[in-house]
């Protein structure tokens, strides 16, 4: 399932005339996966696959060196849910979650 996210001006705040746009213009791309585990216990986020929007934003600054920020921001998350039944207890479903942010945004450098 895909849904639209939000929509940012910038992610860290710039003064007006304060930066310099980057790479002619065109947005760069970065997105993070959080992976939350389902048992019978409940669920869980793995600290080992667990990614913010943070990290998505630092994914796509990378795609720009040199870049300090992201202006207009968009943000879409995707979730993909996967399933199967626990062995030794078959009332059960274990699985996970995949929480995907992706960012878009213009790279710009902060004079």
């Amino acid at each position: 399932m895909s849904m639209p996210g939000s929509v940012m001006q910038s992610n860290v705040p710039l003064s007006r005339g304060g930066y310099e746009i980057l790479n002619n213009g065109q947005t760069v791309s970065g997105s993070a996966t959080t992976v939350s585990k389902i048992s019978a216990l409940g669920v869980r986020q793995d600290p080992n696959q667990s990614a913010r929007m943070q990290d998505a934003i630092k994914n796509a600054l990378a795609q720009c060196p040199g870049a300090d920020a992201l202006i207009n921001i968009t943000t879409d998350v995707n979730v993909k849910t996967s399933t199967y039944p626990i062995p030794i207890v078959s009332l059960f479903m274990a699985g996970k979650i995949e929480h995907t942010t992706i960012v878009t945004g213009t790279p710009v450098k902060i004079k």
